[in-house]
């Protein structure tokens, strides 16, 4: 892979992005210096994982969605200097945040957005200082395919977790369906129907979404992992994760 050619993970919340995500990170590509137990990249939550205002912007490469990419590439290529647009938009991001949180149930409220932006802004002491390859996990990645495509154009590379959508219905929460069901056209609320079958149908709209977006926008630098597959044929599924991302391990190692 070419240096700063990144490879972005997401997935309908619950399916087990996780998984690639670690795989990769074993493998040696640089998956951020900010990452919290499920591997996610928490300078992409900062910027981009924004309930309140995210929404409103995923029709198209809207210009502010690909603004925070942007920031996020140069933060993870350890070359982030903040213009002072850059310093605008993140004291943006960390005041929502602080005061509302990155989900519906307010999780990452307070100090924790603080955090967050301190580490982004100290990126350049964080990230290795030499070519590699490099890319994130965050579940919510599959919202912002257009922006991705518009900012990186044929340089990204994106792969979509899915895992069957019973499994998934069964254990979410409200708080990993709304407010993104609404922003891509499904209320779990409009409906007098089990949280369950409403969980089902985000499901059912977030996949297709993803995976139509993918295919027209990225051709073959689109790759769908179902969970069951990786975990039927691990090594199978492995070795066509490391090719679709360009990295090569000793035998070793993929054992």
């Amino acid at each position: 892979m070419e240096q700063w050619t990144p490879v972005a993970i997401g997935g309908a919340g619950g399916s087990g992005t996780r998984v690639p995500a670690r795989i990769l990170r074993e493998a040696g590509v640089y998956m951020g210096a900010d990452l919290n137990r499920s591997e996610d990249n928490l300078w992409f939550t900062l910027l981009l994982k924004r309930p309140r205002w995210l929404p409103e912007r995923l029709d198209g490469a809207h210009p502010e969605v690909v603004q925070g990419i942007s920031i996020l590439e140069r933060a993870m290529a350890g070359r982030l200097a903040p213009t002072p647009a850059d310093l605008s938009f993140v004291s943006r991001a960390t005041a929502e945040i602080y005061r509302h949180g990155h989900d519906v149930s307010g999780g990452g409220r307070g100090r924790w957005a603080l955090g967050r932006a301190a580490t982004l802004l100290a990126s350049r002491r964080r990230a290795p200082r030499r070519p590699f390859c490099w890319g994130w996990k965050e579940p919510s990645t599959h919202l912002v395919l257009e922006a991705l495509h518009a900012h990186f154009g044929w340089r990204i590379r994106y792969v979509h977790v899915m895992r069957h959508g019973l499994d998934v219905a069964a254990g979410a929460r409200p708080g990993e369906v709304d407010p993104w069901a609404r922003a891509i056209g499904e209320d779990p609320g409009a409906e007098p129907i089990p949280f369950p079958l409403a969980a089902l149908r985000y499901w059912t709209a977030a996949n297709e979404r993803a995976i139509r977006l993918g295919r027209e926008l990225l051709g073959d630098r689109f790759l769908l992992v179902r969970l069951e597959d990786l975990c039927a044929s691990p090594r199978e599924s492995v070795e066509e994760l490391l090719a679709f991302a360009g990295v090569e391990v000793p035998a070793a190692t993929l054992d």
